[in-house]
C-alpha cells in the first residue's frame, strides 16, 4: 500500500511516517520546505496549492494531511481556504486530515470550544477547524475525507498501541502523538469512518504519557 503524509515534519505528521513504515507501507512524505524526514526521502508540498495537493491525493491509495496553524489569522485563513479549495477541486483519491479536538462534544452536548475555560491559546485553532468540518459535513458524498481529532490533550509520550475510538465526544482525556499516529494509519490502512469525523484517546493514560 502507498500512502502519502503531508505535514511529515510536525509532531504528528513525524509519528504517523514511523508508524506507517513500521508496518512496511510505502510512505511519501511531503512538508513545505523539504527538511528531512526519518526514514524516507521528503518532497516539498504547499498544502495551499491545491492543484499539488490533489495530485499527491489521487497518485496514492490514502493520504494523511497534518497541516495546522496557529501563528496568526492569515495563516488560518489560508489553512481554511485551502480546504475549501479541495473540496471544490473534488480529488477522486481518500484522504484523512487532523482538526482539532473543540469542535468535539461535550457532555451536555455543546462544543468544547465555547466553554469558559477553554484555553485561549488554542481557540483560534479550534474555531478554524470547527469551521473546517462544517465544510466537510457539506461536501459531497463522492468525496473520500476523514477528520481525526485528538483527545483534548494530545503530547508526545510514549506509543502504547492501545487506543480507544468514539465519533462526537472525546474517546478520553490524553494521547500521545504517537498512540494518535495509530490511529491515523489505521484509518488510512482499513477506512471505517469515511466522510465523518472520529477521535482517538490513549487507553492507559499514564502510561502514554511517560510519566
Amino acid at each position: 500500500m502507498k500512502i502519502a503524509i503531508i505535514g511529515a515534519t510536525g509532531n504528528v505528521g513525524k509519528e504517523a511516517v514511523a508508524e506507517a513504515l513500521s508496518r512496511n507501507l510505502e510512505v511519501d512524505a511531503y512538508n513545505r520546505s523539504g527538511n528531512p524526514v526519518e526514514g524516507v526521502q521528503a518532497q516539498v508540498i504547499d498544502f495551499t496549492n491545491v492543484d499539488d495537493v490533489v495530485e499527491v491525493i489521487d497518485e496514492h491509495d490514502a493520504t494523511i494531511i497534518s497541516v495546522v496553524a496557529r501563528e496568526s489569522e492569515q495563516a488560518n485563513r489560508e489553512i481554511q481556504a485551502a480546504h475549501r479549495a479541495l473540496i471544490s477541486a473534488a480529488p477522486s483519491g481518500r484522504f484523512i486530515f487532523v482538526g482539532g479536538a473543540g469542535s468535539l462534544l461535550d457532555e451536555n452536548g455543546n462544543e468544547l470550544r465555547n466553554a469558559p475555560d477553554f484555553p485561549a491559546i488554542y481557540k483560534s485553532e479550534a474555531d478554524l477547524f470547527g469551521e473546517i468540518y462544517a465544510m466537510y459535513k457539506e461536501a459531497p458524498a463522492s468525496l473520500q475525507w476523514a477528520m481525526v481529532s485528538p483527545a483534548p490533550v494530545i503530547a508526545p509520550g510514549v506509543r502504547t498501541g492501545d487506543i480507544k475510538l468514539d465519533l462526537d465526544r472525546p474517546a478520553g482525556n490524553f494521547i500521545s502523538t504517537q498512540d494518535f499516529a495509530i490511529a491515523l494509519v489505521d484509518e488510512a490502512v482499513k477506512p471505517k469512518h469515511i466522510n465523518k469525523r472520529f477521535t482517538a484517546a490513549s487507553v492507559d493514560e499514564q502510561a502514554a504519557s511517560g510519566k
